[in-house]
């Protein structure tokens, strides 16, 4: 439905009326209308119309467990599968994609593992979703060699699994692999997205290396990412490595209304004795009326009492 994608919740609701009206819509119509009030935020009201669907199939199933487990009510996805295979309804590769991704939220490593030799068992197509939310359970279950097993063999130059494995890296505190996969002559002539770029940009604040983090820059700019995302990982990149006259440069011109933006910088300037300049920079935010989070408020308390004292 076109007010799936635009999440136009009232568009939504006014198109139910007009189904309920007409009168006898098929299972498809009212799957339809699971996956809009999903993808919508409205997951009670998905909810209740899937429990007015009689004849549910796979589809309408697998609507509502990708709705609650895109809305982070996990728990309730699995419950659902759970009924859904007490049901005898069969999940199909895309029902156990957002089953592998709720057990990766959860870090549930055995039942993730169930999930992969239920996929095995049964000679389930690993598509390039699956075999993704694959590789990300291992990831953030921490079973990093297992998760690069599955790359290697089943990813096929995918370029979403090749993201998702970077990601994974940078997250785990595996920098090193995260820059050695993306600098890789395989992935020559791929092209990042915006998620590629920032866990890239993460790799190299862990490491220090600014040079390749000036090279993530420039391909920033060619590309055109100018997302919150990728220039926040920037002043971080440029600050904890030093080079805080581009990190102030990018703060000032892209960022400054962003308070991880803030944060990066306040912090940076706390950790290489600027403090005075760190404490302007909080009190200035204090007086753009920007929201400041757990992390701002412990900023000026180390830019006062710093830990060498």
């Amino acid at each position: 439905m076109v007010c799936s994608e635009l999440c136009d919740i009232v568009e939504g609701r006014t198109l139910h009326c007009y189904i309920v009206k007409g009168g006898n819509p098929d299972s498809l119509v009212w799957t339809g209308l699971v996956d809009m009030y999903a993808k919508c935020g409205k997951v009670e009201s998905s909810h209740d119309v899937f429990d007015g669907i009689s004849d549910r199939n796979v589809v309408c199933w697998t609507s509502m467990i990708v709705g609650y487990v895109h809305n982070d009510c996990v728990e309730e996805g699995l419950v659902l599968f759970s009924r859904m295979r007490d049901a005898l309804v069969e999940g199909n590769k895309y029902t156990l994609v957002s089953v592998v991704t709720a057990f990766a939220k959860l870090r549930a490593l055995h039942q993730g593992k169930w999930v992969h030799g239920y996929v095995i068992k049964n000679g389930i197509e690993l598509n390039s979703y699956l075999v993704t939310a694959l590789v990300d359970m291992y990831m953030k279950c921490g079973v990093i060699a297992e998760a690069r097993v599955i790359f290697d063999e089943l990813s096929a130059n995918d370029f979403v699994t090749w993201t998702a494995i970077i990601v994974g890296y940078s997250q785990c505190g595996y920098p090193d692999e995260a820059l050695k996969l993306f600098t890789d002559k395989i992935w020559k002539g791929t092209l990042p997205n915006s998620i590629t770029l920032s866990s890239v940009l993460s790799a190299c604040t862990q490491l220090n290396n600014l040079n390749l983090g000036k090279l993530v820059h420039t391909l920033r700019v060619k590309l055109g990412f100018y997302d919150a995302s990728v220039t926040n990982a920037l002043v971080d990149m440029y600050a904890k490595c030093g080079a805080m006259e581009n990190a102030r440069y990018l703060f000032e011109n892209f960022s400054h209304d962003d308070v991880i933006a803030w944060n990066s910088l306040i912090s940076a300037y706390s950790s290489n004795g600027s403090a005075n300049e760190g404490l302007m920079l909080f009190h200035r935010l204090r007086s753009e009326h920007l929201q400041p989070d757990e992390f701002t408020m412990v900023c000026p308390i180390n830019l006062c009492f710093p830990w060498e004292s």
